[in-house]
């Protein structure tokens, strides 16, 4: 009773430090709302993100677990992904089995490398809309956990969304399906592909009349570009636009040239030159390079892509171009044949195969992180909403030092026109940042060279108690230190040159892992260069997301109900034993066995009595006087009586008092009394045998009669302890 009072008390001094943690991990509170789109078109996607801010009480202010559930109506919206915004460090989850009934979950999403919080956009839902309406998204269960493992108390924000009808979609053709000079001939043929157009006039002509009508009803000719117009010079040009129901529109030109009055002259020899010389389809990619003699080329688009303009330009201006299969793309391949015919009727066929991509969404991003290393300036600043730059550099600068790395791993960069810059006018790099899904941005720095040298070379930079690799030189940017997971900050040391300034940002709030740590170094013409620190901060202990103290806590905790394990298991096994031998004893009384379990122990006393019937008639020992084989001299002079052995009987084997005497002296002197055991053995089967040879008497008698116990012969079975 006693243990089990103890381990009762253990439990609970065990639940009461649990409950003790449990309150400390509490102690914060955070908010979660989904932030996004409050509206959609039916039919469209919609990505709600999971955000998590208006945190206090955490060991860094930020949050390294989220979980719970997210409650929408089904008949409006139906979900499609999960996913979490920081895929490098986080891990995901999430349960789909009840979304029929407009629950999401349970969903979470952990820091996975143990190192990393978040606050504001942790992990990201899709839904697609189903129905035109008002609906509203809430959460349930909500669960938050700092880096420290510490629970916080979690205040939920729904979101109302409205899904609208999609608009009506709008006809996108805005080529002409006619164009002419009324009383004239253009220059080649009309095509709704070709754009440019030329057409003669006699010497004198003061007016034409321009006709043009849209292949699509729903577009419309823009009546400034149409109807009489007046002609200057030997060459007018006139540009005729067709505008289509979405806005998109296609100029077309007409260049109408007045007769001069010369002599006739011999007619020419027509051209045979039916080859292009140039092709492009709207600025994307197609191989093998343009080639004049090459035939046959081939592309891929994503599926958004159904047609393109094609750009294909005769490299006789007197050839005409014909193209077809430019629009209405199928999934798979397709083929945009271009003919260029030669002013004598000759002809060439261009083919380019185009392969139009199943549906799937590929990336169109396009931003950059950019800098410049060298000395310059830059007009504007830096954004990836602009392409247009204006880079100034010292009079000894003819290469930029320049880092362009995409946001996505699938957007590829290539720089040309970046080395021997010129005094004379502008020096152009061309910066082309090509997305995955082949749509391209082209970033334009116009460099000048000043007439000026910079002072921004640091005359010594290092990080304050740490090695930094490799030593310091004025010439290289670029360096690296690896400081201990204890350091969340460092103390960078620098020299500038006299008269100019620097500024030191990102070496503070270090994160595990790598770092960027930059010096700004401006000088008095304002020319600025850039020298990089990437400081690596180590991991620290972790343990499935524990930190060292609550780590120990909770294997203390562990070892107390171990330790309590264990007693209960050996009192058990001790109850157990005393049942078994309980059982042993009771069985060894019925059969009237003795069983020896233990070793024997002797407990020497004065005097002893075996109760035994042969022998002397004295079974008193006395210890005091002289002993002969176990016996007392004197009495053992005194009685001197012989034993007549009787007929021999097969349950009769007697153990005589001198016989136990002998073995009794011997085990104190040898310290060994299994002959004494041996013989308290056979005495104890003696009166078994007794007992039997009783009872088979009894039973071949005639008359039959009760047994009755003799209770002199009955001993107690003998057994030393």
């Amino acid at each position: 009773m006693k243990l089990k009072r103890i381990i009762n008390s253990l439990i609970i001094t065990f639940v009461a430090l649990f409950a003790c943690l449990s309150s400390v991990c509490a102690a914060g509170t955070a908010t979660m709302s989904l932030s996004g789109n409050s509206s959609v078109v039916r039919g469209n996607n919609i990505t709600l993100t999971i955000t998590v801010d208006n945190i206090s009480g955490s060991v860094d202010g930020k949050v390294s677990g989220i979980g719970g559930f997210i409650n929408f109506d089904p008949q409006y919206l139906e979900y499609v992904s999960y996913s979490v915004v920081d895929t490098d460090n986080w891990g995901k989850s999430i349960k789909t089995t009840n979304i029929a009934n407009g629950s999401l979950g349970k969903f979470a999403a952990y820091d996975s490398s143990g190192e990393t919080s978040k606050s504001g956009g942790i992990a990201k839902v899709v839904f697609k809309a189903l129905k035109t309406g008002s609906t509203t998204l809430s959460f349930s269960s909500a669960e938050a956990s700092d880096k420290g493992a510490n629970l916080l108390t979690v205040t939920t924000q729904s979101k109302t969304i409205t899904i609208n009808d999609p608009a009506p979609v709008l006809d996108s053709d805005s080529k002409l399906k006619s164009l002419g000079v009324t009383g004239y001939t253009l220059s080649p043929t009309f095509n709704s592909n070709t754009k440019a157009y030329t057409t003669t006039v006699p010497e004198g002509t003061e007016n034409v009349t321009i006709t043009a009508q849209c292949n699509s009803s729903k577009a419309t000719v823009d009546p400034n570009s149409i109807g009489q117009k007046s002609l200057t010079g030997d060459a007018t040009t006139f540009t005729v636009k067709c505008t289509a129901e979405n806005g998109t529109s296609t100029n077309y030109t007409v260049t109408v040239n007045r007769e001069k009055h010369v002599e006739p002259e011999p007619e020419p020899t027509k051209s045979s030159d039916s080859k292009l010389k140039s092709l492009g389809m709207s600025g994307y990619d197609y191989s093998p390079k343009f080639d004049p003699d090459t035939l046959t080329y081939s592309m891929t688009v994503s599926n958004g892509i159904k047609g393109l303009y094609v750009q294909a330009v005769p490299n006789d201006p007197k050839a005409t171009v014909d193209i077809e299969g430019d629009s209405k793309w199928d999934v798979g391949k397709n083929t945009v044949k271009i003919t260029v015919t030669a002013e004598d009727g000759s002809k060439t066929v261009y083919k380019v195969n185009v392969t139009r991509e199943s549906e799937k969404v590929k990336s169109s991003d396009k931003n950059v992180d950019f800098k410049i290393y060298s000395p310059h300036t830059i007009e504007p600043q830096f954004s990836n909403d602009k392409n247009d730059y204006e880079v100034t550099v010292p009079y000894d600068i003819t290469k930029l030092d320049l880092s362009v790395i995409p946001y996505d791993s699938k957007t590829k960069v290539s720089i040309s026109g970046n080395g021997k810059f010129t005094t004379e006018g502008d020096n152009k790099v061309t910066i082309k940042v090509t997305a995955e899904d082949g749509s391209v941005r082209t970033i334009t720095l116009n460099v000048k060279r000043s007439e000026y040298k910079a002072n921004t070379d640091l005359l010594d930079l290092k990080v304050k108690d740490y090695e930094m690799s490799p030593v310091f030189k004025a010439s290289t940017t670029n360096y690296k230190v690896t400081v201990p997971h204890k350091v969340r900050k460092v103390t960078v040391l620098v020299k500038a040159p006299e008269g100019a300034t620097y500024k030191i940002t990102g070496n503070r709030n270090l994160q595990v892992g790598n770092n960027v740590v930059l010096v700004k170094v401006t000088d008095k013409k304002g020319f600025t260069k850039y020298y990089q620190i990437d400081v690596t901060r180590k991991k620290g202990f972790n343990f499935f997301g524990l930190g060292l103290i609550p780590f120990l806590i909770i294997l203390f905790l562990l070892l107390i109900l171990l330790l309590l394990l264990l007693l209960l298991l050996r009192r058990r096994k001790r109850k157990k034993e005393r049942r078994a031998a309980a059982l042993i004893a009771k069985e060894s009384s019925d059969d009237d066995t003795v069983k020896q379990e233990a070793p024997v122990h002797i407990d020497f006393k004065p005097e002893f009595n075996f109760n035994s019937k042969n022998g002397t008639d004295d079974d008193v020992v006395y210890s005091s006087g002289s002993m002969i084989n176990g016996m007392d001299e004197k009495k053992l002079l005194d009685n001197q009586e012989t034993v007549v052995d009787a007929k021999y009987d097969i349950y009769d084997d007697v153990v005589t008092k001198d016989e136990l005497v002998d073995a009794l002296n011997e085990g104190i002197r040898t310290k060994n009394v299994d002959k004494l055991q041996m013989l308290l053995d056979q005495e104890n089967l003696n009166r078994k045998k007794k007992r039997m040879k009783r009872k088979a008497e009894e039973s071949e008698s005639n008359d039959y009669e009760p047994e009755h116990v003799d209770k002199s012969d009955d001993y107690d079975d003998f057994d030393i302890e």
